[in-house]
């Protein structure tokens, strides 16, 4: 082999590692940045004034309350307080949703954030026992997911979203 054909091909192979090296760091950074987008979606998802006014309203109900949702949820009967726990519940369902599915972030990212989600589904269980035996044996799954996750006890690796602070 003449040294100028070996010279050119080992040119070819540097560019070649090179373009690969630097279609990976792209690639690594969209990754970083997507997360980061999820990550500020939803603390804008669960601060949403409508979203954080039904968190509280949750909150504040009583045990007979909860008794009463729960016949009404099995009588069907509308209530504005139902529309309100509704929304809670999907908007956690949401955020369990694109976890599981897409994987940006673990759940003990979302968990570090909004410990609440965990007693907010403790306190929301028993009606959404009821909606799933009317409505879908899947209703809020993802939220039931996330909150579980409390349980492994995972190690925490939230990294605050740069944007945040900027």
């Amino acid at each position: 082999m003449d040294p100028i054909t070996l010279l050119s091909t080992l040119f070819s192979a540097i560019a070649a590692i090179a373009a690969a090296a630097a279609i990976w760091f792209s690639m690594r950074e969209r990754q970083s940045d997507m997360k980061e987008d999820f990550v500020l979606w939803a603390i804008e998802r669960l601060r949403d004034p409508a979203v954080r006014d039904a968190r509280r309203k949750i909150y504040l109900l009583t045990a007979d309350e909860w008794k009463e949702l729960e016949q009404a949820v099995r009588d069907r009967r509308a209530d504005p307080r139902l529309d309100s726990i509704r929304l809670v519940c999907l908007s956690f369902d949401e955020i369990g949703y694109f976890i599981h599915k897409v994987g940006l972030v673990t759940y003990r990212d979302i968990l570090d954030m909004y410990p609440q989600a965990v007693k907010i589904w403790n306190k929301v269980y028993d009606l959404v026992k009821a909606w799933r035996e009317l409505e879908d044996a899947n209703t809020f799954l993802y939220f039931e997911m996330l909150a579980r996750q409390e349980r492994l006890k995972i190690k925490p690796t939230f990294e605050t979203p740069k944007r945040l602070y900027q």
